[in-house]
């Protein structure tokens, strides 16, 4: 089964506190376990990071709440593609944030840099500086 895969990075338009940032991703991890997306979160300083993959409709609808979201500002696509296997099966939204140099570390080792386009595969590596 073909389906989509977008990533993106977009600045935040205001720090999100710890119980905030929870429940973005608590509130993401339902609806994309309803709308069958699986994918990754990657906090980095004031940047999100996501890489998201499931049904071409479904990628699409979460392209428009994004882009309508007021967390999100400068919103750039990495990544816009068509795919035949998922890299995050089984994960509704993994949360990874970059004061975590093993859980950085752990989460872009499961990710082959081969499966991914280079400007994606360095942001995964990338550290706030």
């Amino acid at each position: 089964m073909n389906f989509s895969r977008y990533a993106y990075r977009s600045h935040q338009t205001q720090i999100l506190s710890e119980a905030d940032l929870y429940a973005l991703v608590e509130q993401a991890r339902r609806l994309n376990a309803l709308d069958g997306i699986t994918g990754l979160l990657f906090m980095s300083g004031d940047y999100f990071f996501q890489i998201v993959e499931g049904g071409h409709d479904a990628i699409a609808d979460l392209k428009l709440r994004l882009a309508r979201d007021p967390r999100h500002q400068s919103i750039e696509t990495l990544l816009d593609e068509e795919a035949e296997e998922r890299l995050f099966l089984g994960w509704d939204m993994q949360l990874v944030e970059n004061d975590s140099d093993v859980r950085t570390q752990a989460v872009a080792s499961l990710i082959s840099p081969r499966q991914l386009p280079e400007n994606v595969a360095l942001f995964l590596h990338m550290r706030a500086a």
